[in-house]
């Protein structure tokens, strides 16, 4: 096959100024269970193994499994996977230096910055300048005489100075490249750095490509890090617009370097000196609720900036380690539907989660605006559990006058007291759902009311057996491990069969876990005879002359982040005992018994070809053609 590409080659290069020794230090010293679980609720799985529902993704049956003795971890759900860096910097949405220093300061390591790390640094070092100076550009606009649309806003809403001030809201001008020029004349910088910072909106002509400010006659909202450092923007538009009618309302910086909006609250850096003093904080869905909140003095409020509360956001409000967590959505909106389905989630993180409920037209700033203060403390003080919030809303929608709507509602209230962990809430939610249930059909007697708890009682026990045994399945099948774990096959070629990908597969599983085989594999299975390139590129590495000197660590160091998925997996899901030489050539023999096959019909079509043309059979192709055949059936006779 080819030589790798330049680009493989530049990334491999990149990998490489990362080994240094304190990165290989670091590795050996941390442990990757502890580092995980501190995000996921791990349990034990079997072979050196932990599990648990994937933090990367929604799902109910867990798919994610960590390994302490091979520094890995992997989902075979969604295919995140990596070592106890990659895991830092995705779930923290960080660079590989800011997760080497997190790491190094937990085990005592003491760092050398290497060339690649001074790189990155300098990188994210330039887009918080850039967004730095956005900023005061913003808030210097806000304060002129052309900021007059914002501040009449401002006022409209009963922004206070101090408001204003405090998280830094500013106006960015009708104006196509006002910031543009500004941060280019002003400041210096490049346009492609500004652009990636989120800025500036890219638009590629003809003859050259022009920039244009993404914001452009907007209230600014300036979105910080937990260090209070500006890492993004949202706009909100303001009336009368001219170069953004049309647009949405609001809008946010897009992703980058800086910014995740899966990682990041609103107004988190003000909110977390709050929280010991009010010992909880709250959860809204948008820049003005919890600016209204923080005015009316619940400083202990932040904001999700239109996602949906993730593994990462826990991960922040478990850092202040609040005694309760308000949710304060609109009981209607996508971001309470989203938090409903998070309760899980919280409940594996052992969170005191409460749902505060409002009067259906109001949204925590109309409701701060309209009653008060001494209001809020109220509806507060009157929030509901999540669990308790969740069964109410799973039964709400049914009409229990019906018998057959009772059955449903009573089934749908079951399965969400089936995810309760403490067995004395599940136990007081049972009781409330037969109650509902005995209200419905007028039963006051004693003996049919416990009739009825105790079949609710059972729908819980079967909901939560039917959860055990997926679990446990999960632990203990090897054939229901590989049906999450056969993420391979997708990107098989059609005429591939599984059992040759599953071959594959193995070969380059031994070769990963044991060293000594990998000369005696690629000394047998020729380069091209791997049926995917991902198998060959992978096969090409483990080759290399000093290859069985590496472990699975340096493995990845050597690999493009491409490969890292695929290491992951084969890691993951190696042979736990050396295999013998006869299995190893089993596999090696299926391999070539694919090619053999693909050789004799290519052969016998063009055969049949010349047949069809008339045409005569050449002595040298008669002898292709058995030569074909013998070989397939001496392979079947092989096997």
């Amino acid at each position: 096959m080819g030589e790798p590409s330049d680009a493989k080659i530049g990334t491999l290069s990149k990998v490489l100024l990362l080994m240094d020794a304190s990165t290989e230090e670091i590795r050996q010293r941390a442990d990757i269970v502890e580092i995980v679980g501190q995000y996921v609720a791990l349990r034990p799985a079997g072979n050196d193994r932990m599990k648990a529902c994937c933090p990367f993704h929604d799902e109910k049956t867990p798919s994610f499994y960590v390994s302490r003795e091979k520094g890995f971890y992997k989902c075979f759900g969604c295919g995140e996977g990596g070592d106890v860096f990659s895991f830092l910097q995705k779930i923290e949405n960080i660079t590989f230096p800011e997760a080497k220093e997190r790491l190094a300061q937990r085990y005592g390591v003491e760092l050398r910055q290497g060339p690649q790390e001074a790189v990155a640094n300098t990188e994210r070092q330039l887009h918080l300048q850039i967004l730095s100076a956005a900023n005061r550009f913003f808030q210097e606009h806000f304060n002129s005489d052309d900021g007059w649309p914002a501040q009449d806003y401002a006022k409209e809403r009963g922004l206070a100075k101090s408001t204003l001030a405090k998280f830094g809201i500013g106006y960015a001008p009708d104006a196509w490249d006002t910031l543009r020029d500004h941060l280019l004349k002003e400041h210096q910088f490049q346009l492609n750095d500004i652009a990636a910072a989120g800025l500036l909106i890219e638009r590629e002509r003809t003859e050259r490509t022009t920039y244009y400010d993404r914001f452009r006659h907007r209230l600014m909202f300036p979105i910080h890090d937990a260090g209070g450092r500006v890492i993004a923007f949202g706009g909100r538009i303001l009336s009368d617009a001219h170069t953004d009618a049309g647009q949405a309302k609001y809008i946010n910086s897009p992703e980058g370097l800086l910014f995740k909006k899966s990682t990041v609250l609103y107004a988190f850096h003000l909110a977390r000196q709050e929280v010991a003093k009010h010992e909880s904080l709250i959860i809204t869905e948008g820049y003005m609720d919890a600016i209204a909140l923080h005015e009316a003095g619940f400083g202990n409020t932040v904001a999700t900036l239109g996602t949906a509360l993730t593994a990462q956001h826990i991960t922040l409000l478990r850092r202040v380690a609040p005694k309760i967590i308000y949710l304060c959505f609109d009981g209607d909106s996508a971001g309470m539907k989203a938090a409903l389905r998070s309760g899980p989630l919280f409940a594996a993180h052992n969170l005191d989660v409460r749902v505060i409920s409002l009067p259906s037209e109001d949204d925590p700033d109309t409701f701060i605006k309209r009653l008060g203060a001494p209001a809020f403390e109220i509806v507060l003080h009157e929030a509901k559990l999540l669990s308790q919030y969740r069964l109410e809303q799973a039964v709400a929608p049914f009409d229990w006058t019906i018998l057959a709507e009772r059955k449903n509602a009573v089934r749908a209230g079951a399965e969400v007291i089936a995810e309760v962990a403490n067995a004395t809430e599940r136990d007081a939610y049972i009781i409330w759902l037969a109650e509902r249930w005995a209200h419905a059909e007028n039963v006051t007697e004693p003996d049919r009311l416990r009739m009825l708890e105790d079949a609710v009682s059972r729908d819980v026990r079967r909901l939560l057996r039917r959860s055990n045994n997926q679990h446990n399945a999960t632990a203990g099948s090897d054939e229901a491990e590989d049906e999450v774990q056969d993420t391979l096959q997708a990107t098989a070629s059609g005429n591939v069969s599984k059992g040759v990908l599953e071959a594959q597969k193995a070969l380059l599983s031994v070769m990963v876990s044991n060293p000594a085989w990998r000369q005696y594999i690629t000394q047998k299975l020729e380069s091209d005879q791997w049926t995917e390139e991902a198998f060959r590129d992978m096969a090409k590495v483990l080759s290399a002359p000093d290859a069985d000197q590496w472990n699975t660590a340096e493995l990845m160091e050597r690999l493009s982040a491409e490969q890292h998925s695929l290491l992951t997996e084969l890691a993951m899901s190696t042979q736990e005992e050396i295999p013998e030489e006869r299995v190893v050539d089993g596999w090696i023999a299926r391999i070539e018994m694919h090619w053999a096959k693909i050789e004799e019909k290519d052969i016998l079509k063009l055969v049949q070809e010349k047949l069809t043309k008339g045409e005569a059979i050449s002595e040298d192709e008669k002898s292709a053609y058995l030569q074909a055949l013998h070989r397939t059936r001496r392979l079947v006779k092989a096997e």
